[in-house]
Order: C-alpha cells, then sequence, then structure tokens
C-alpha cells in the first residue's frame, strides 16, 4: 500500500492537503521507504482539473489533517482514498 502524506513544511502533516504541494509516499511494501513528490501550484489537488493524470496517481491513499470534499471526490476519480486525521507526526500516521 502507497500512503502519501501532506506535509508543507515537511516536518508534520499539513491541514488543508488540497493546497499542499509537498506529500511524502510511504510504500508499506518497502519498509522505511519515503519518496519525496513535489508539485507546482498548478497540480495542487486543489487547482487540479481533475483531468489526465496526477503525480499522486500511483497511491492507495492521501492523508492530510484536513480534506476538503472538492479534493475527496477529485482523488476518488483516480482510485485513490482520503482521509484526515487530527494527529500531526508523520511516522505516528503512517
Amino acid at each position: 500500500m502507497k500512503i502519501a502524506l501532506a506535509s508543507q513544511n515537511r516536518r508534520t502533516l499539513t491541514a488543508h492537503a488540497g493546497k499542499c504541494c509537498h506529500f511524502f509516499v510511504h510504500d508499506s511494501a518497502t519498509p522505511g521507504s519515503l519518496q519525496t513528490v513535489l508539485l507546482s501550484p498548478a497540480q495542487s489537488l486543489r487547482q487540479w482539473d481533475g483531468r489526465g493524470g496526477h503525480p499522486l496517481a500511483g497511491v492507495d491513499v492521501v492523508i492530510g489533517a484536513t480534506v476538503g470534499q472538492g479534493v475527496v471526490e477529485k482523488l476518488a476519480r483516480l482510485g485513490v482514498r482520503a482521509l484526515a486525521t487530527p494527529e500531526r507526526d508523520l511516522q505516528r500516521v503512517i
């Protein structure tokens, strides 16, 4: 399972996952793995028009401290689940 964590400050989980341009992607098949995905402002989930591919298209779940309904719907079209959690520690979220 690939989990994308919204982390704009690169230290904690970010609120407003749709505005975030920095994600850490953890692949549970490879313990300890953490890939960085950087989005341009136009690729942020809030700005992305929902058409065509997206750099986060290969993940199973996107997690942020908050995730808006529009982002949930856009990700669902990619087959990606969106979750929100009050936990801010990235390792605890994983």
